[in-house]
């Protein structure tokens, strides 16, 4: 039986931007500042926490979860252990695919260099601790990622408090919401995170499933779910495409009548890219996800929620194909850093070499990291 956990005290960010603020451009100004909802005392189990009940029975994607996270959360676990080679991961030296070629390989190589340590690693580790260690790593890592997804965004909660409900969510914990509406606010944004970025990893990288619109549409819904902004209630945008046009300082998004055309553009030039990459037994996973975080932006296909919606689907290609999970923009300097990228990708229309290049580098960083924590550990007589 799930226990009840207690969030304590918090303190969001704070979500004051103005709709159209130059100054934060690409952060989701255009989202209106978050109205004080109803709230609820608790955040129920898995699927009542999901508010999806009212959508399609014929969408594959809301199908496809199991009962609970520990259930999500064991089966991404099981699938990073498991993981074979789906193509030779090579370096994208196409021009523009980096900001710096003579930066961006030598950090390829010692990415690729710890990726084939891990593997090696897992290979005459004892399960139970190789296990452990993954699963320890990802749900750390998946914390980092949201928290700093939130800070972008100036939503959700401080660290502590993230950390204390993404562990109680993990653990399948039953959730009491504590403080005024607006802490309320802050606690039910995060908690639908969660819940988020283990739909999107469960459906791409355990079922294996190709990213599509019907689970981009629901990871946005799971997002979202009874998060009300001042002029908009969820209902009437969460996984749902705008019908508004919007903009960030002077880049200008796709036209409201173009985004469902420019989505499935999306899509499909996605499944085209791994299926390349497949026959050709080449891929760079840093590049390909740098690319549709960068494109899906440039889209803006929802009222709300397009960074964060960007960023799990960066994580959900890293996790797959290098098995990693990076978090961009956690403190004021990552931040400004990321946003800064993100602009000039939107006023120059130069594609996303600069964020491949960012990516890259966090990604060589966790898996630095994991590789020392595997190395740590004793391994099995196998080896011997």
């Amino acid at each position: 039986m799930a226990s009840t956990s207690s969030l304590g005290s918090v303190r969001p960010h704070g979500r004051n931007v103005p709709v159209h603020d130059a100054a934060n451009s690409m952060a989701e100004e255009q989202t209106p500042i978050l109205a004080p909802s109803t709230p609820s005392s608790t955040l129920p189990g898995f699927l009542e926490g999901l508010h999806i009940a009212d959508m399609s029975a014929s969408d594959p994607a809301q199908m496809s979860s199991p009962q609970s996270p520990p259930q999500i959360l064991k089966a991404v676990v099981d699938t990073v252990l498991a993981r074979k080679k789906e193509a030779l991961l090579e370096f994208d030296d196409r021009p523009r695919a980096y900001a710096s070629t003579d930066t961006a390989e030598p950090l390829f190589n010692q990415a690729l260099f710890n990726i084939e340590g891990i593997r090696f690693l897992l290979e005459y580790s004892e399960p139970e601790l190789a296990t452990s260690i993954i699963s320890s790593c990802l749900q750390n890592d998946i914390i980092r990622a949201f928290y700093s997804s939130n800070y972008i965004e100036r939503t959700g909660l401080e660290f502590g408090p993230t950390e204390s409900l993404c562990r109680a969510v993990f653990t399948g914990d039953i959730l009491e919401l504590q403080g005024s509406s607006k802490e309320q606010q802050a606690q039910r944004e995060t908690f639908q995170h969660a819940q988020a970025f283990l739909h999107i990893l469960h459906n791409m990288v355990v079922l294996e499933r190709d990213l599509s619109e019907e689970l981009i549409l629901s990871t946005h819904r799971i997002l979202l779910s009874h998060v009300d902004l001042y002029n908009a209630p969820w209902q009437t945008y969460a996984g749902k495409y705008r019908k508004r046009h919007v903009h960030a300082g002077t880049c200008n998004f796709t036209t409201p009548t173009a985004v469902p055309r420019a989505m499935a553009a999306l899509v499909e030039s996605y499944n085209a890219d791994v299926a390349a990459a497949k026959e050709f037994n080449s891929l760079d996973p840093f590049t390909l996800a740098a690319k549709y975080c960068n494109d899906f932006v440039m889209i803006h296909p929802f009222l709300d929620g397009n960074g964060r919606m960007c960023r799990l689907i960066l994580n959900a290609i890293l996790l797959k194909y290098a098995s990693c999970i990076v978090s961009i923009g956690g403190d004021e300097g990552l931040r400004s850093k990321y946003i800064a990228i993100q602009r000039r990708a939107g006023e120059e229309m130069e594609g996303s070499p600069e964020l491949a290049e960012l990516v890259l580098e966090a990604s060589m960083k966790r898996l630095r990291v994991l590789k020392k924590k595997l190395a740590a550990k004793p391994k099995s007589s196998k080896a011997e």
